[in-house]
């Protein structure tokens, strides 16, 4: 089960998914956003978690920015740019 309330900054709060997997509440101001079948959600404190779309509950990934994040990340060609209170990163493999 998934809730976020509106308005101000967003609470996002999961529970218990469907298969009874527990994922501690953190505070979210960033929107979740979606790409290659994944989901992602950038907390306040700036960590990252994946989880893959599907019938099943499953975490692709964890990951922390070690800074603080109020912005949505934007996703464009294979690379994720997030916006820290500090920073901007640039994620993703290099092209040549």
């Amino acid at each position: 089960m998934m809730r976020t309330m509106w308005p101000g900054m967003a609470v996002l709060a999961l529970a218990v998914i469907a298969c009874g997997e527990e994922w501690p509440a953190r505070h979210v101001s960033p929107s979740p956003v979606s790409a290659a079948g994944n989901l992602y959600f950038l907390d306040d404190d700036g960590q990252t978690t994946v989880i893959r779309t599907g019938p099943t509950f499953e975490v692709v990934a964890r990951n922390a920015l070690g800074e603080q994040c109020r912005a949505s990340p934007a996703i464009s060609r294979g690379r994720i740019f997030v916006r820290a209170v500090g920073n901007l990163y640039c994620i993703g493999a290099a092209k040549n």
